[in-house]
């Protein structure tokens, strides 16, 4: 499958019509990575990928439970830590896929932080 097939049938994609209502034309020139059907699936992708891998951190840690219980230090602690692993993981200083697996891990948190902020009021 070529490129421009792999993108031929965007306008019937649910993702990218929700992202063009919620926006309407008038913000499209704010936004021009949207205006490209490739790069607004691929950002797609990415916001699917990092809401799995909440889904996973919320089955493993305990969810808002336990996320609310965190400091601000925590949350920077845990990035941090995810950080750490992208520069020292033995054997994947060439591998690509072990760099995107850890910035969706680090999106992931990051937005965990966020979601226990807004509950918190803060």
């Amino acid at each position: 499958m070529t490129k421009n097939q792999q993108f031929d049938d965007n306008a019937n994609n649910p993702d990218l019509n929700e992202i063009r209502e919620a926006l309407g034309a008038e913000f499209k020139p704010m936004f021009p990575e949207l205006q490209d059907d490739a790069r607004a699936q691929a950002l797609s992708k990415i916001v699917q990928d990092v809401r799995d891998e909440r889904a996973r951190q919320d089955a493993q840690w305990g969810g808002p439970i336990v996320d609310d219980t965190r400091s601000l230090s925590d949350w920077t602690y845990h990035i941090a830590k995810q950080s750490h692993k992208i520069s020292f993981a033995e054997g994947e200083a060439d591998n690509p896929e072990h760099f995107r697996e850890r910035f969706i891990k680090i999106a992931a948190l990051a937005v965990a932080a966020v979601e226990s902020l807004d509950r918190k009021g803060g």
